[in-house]
C-alpha cells in the first residue's frame, strides 16, 4: 500500500477513514469483510479509570 505511517496511524487512532481502493486492500490483506474494519470491537479486558 503506498499510504505514509501518519496515514495509518490517523486510521488506527480513528481521525481519518481510509478511502475506497485503501479499504479494498485492506480487506483482502486481512481476508475481512469491510464491515469487519469499520464496526467498533469490545475489548473483553476493558476497565473504567477511577479519578
Amino acid at each position: 500500500m503506498h499510504v505514509s505511517k501518519t496515514t495509518i496511524v490517523n486510521w488506527e487512532k480513528g481521525k481519518i477513514i481510509p478511502g475506497i481502493p485503501e479499504l479494498t486492500m485492506l480487506c483482502e490483506i486481512y481476508k475481512v469483510p469491510s464491515d469487519y474494519i469499520f464496526l467498533p470491537i469490545k475489548s473483553t479486558n476493558s476497565r473504567k479509570i477511577r479519578r
